[in-house]
């Protein structure tokens, strides 16, 4: 459950203008992992999750103890920063060199 915090503090701490979250999942091998959520748009693993969304004009994300990335769309390009840990990272529109408006698309995080 940890992990699908993470995710939707990740989600919640993003810099934007509009956008709402969701996360949800199932365990790929119940044997070695246990699922902590079973509906939705994402994962949420013990270990590790993803939270799938769009949030247009992201421009930046605050990460926490986990180690996290972020997918971003503008057009048909498609980008993924590495989020920095216990601060901000600029991303989007903010660390792109022509400041296009970039729309968050997934949140990746793992222990």
């Amino acid at each position: 459950m940890a992990t699908a915090t993470a995710a939707g503090a990740l989600a919640w701490l993003a810099l934007t203008g509009a956008g709402s979250a969701t996360a949800g999942g199932t365990a790929t091998d119940a044997t070695a992992m246990k699922g902590i959520a079973e509906e939705g748009p994402g994962y949420a693993i013990e270990d590790f999750g993803y939270l799938t969304l769009e949030i247009p004009s992201v421009f930046a994300v605050k990460g926490n103890d986990y180690s996290a990335q972020v997918d971003m769309k503008v057009g048909a390009e498609d980008k993924t920063w590495d989020v920095n840990k216990n601060s901000w990272t600029a991303v989007g529109e903010s660390a792109d060199e022509h400041g296009r408006e970039f729309m968050l698309m997934e949140i990746r995080t793992s222990k």
